[in-house]
């Protein structure tokens, strides 16, 4: 379905994206969710919830990593993508309109690295199986964590 090549790039920005750089505060919203937890730990006066949200910090670090290994570092210019997507991100959050100039820049070279990576993926087909099936590996361990804490969050928040 993702050969190496300029569908296979579209799908690992798209993970970055949706995992760290598309409002969800990083850690696929589960950073933020940790958050709400603690606050509700507070404001309910129930403080076995302090210990589901760092259940969901541990997740949002897993999904983390995910969208570091999807466009790693080891290969050159997905990593650098991975750095534009997530500075864009952080720019537009942090200081809005004020980053426009910087934002521009950022497109700029991310448009220009994105031509470059899909003209000249530097991925073989060998390669881009086992980046794959890291990946893989890594959803499925977070299938199992994302079950564990639902499991704790119905015992502690009973329907």
């Amino acid at each position: 379905m993702f050969p190496p090549g300029p569908r296979l790039y579209a799908a690992l920005t798209w993970v970055v994206y949706w995992i760290e750089a598309s409002g969800t505060g990083g850690g696929a919203f589960r950073r933020m969710y940790a958050g709400f937890l603690d606050e509700a730990a507070g404001a309910l006066g129930r403080p076995e919830l302090h210990e589901l949200a760092s259940g969901y910090r541990e997740l949002a670090a897993g999904w983390t990593a995910l969208a570091e290994a999807a466009l790693p570092d080891r290969v050159p210019g997905l990593g650098r993508a991975r750095d534009l997507l997530v500075r864009k991100h952080r720019l537009v959050q942090e200081r809005g309109a004020e980053a426009a100039t910087e934002v521009v820049a950022v497109v700029r070279e991310l448009d220009a690295l994105g031509e470059e990576l899909r003209r000249d993926f530097p991925l073989d087909a060998g390669a881009a199986r086992v980046l794959l099936e890291e990946l893989a590996e890594r959803v499925t361990g977070l299938r199992a964590g994302e079950e564990q804490a639902a499991t704790a969050l119905r015992a502690a928040v009973p329907g």
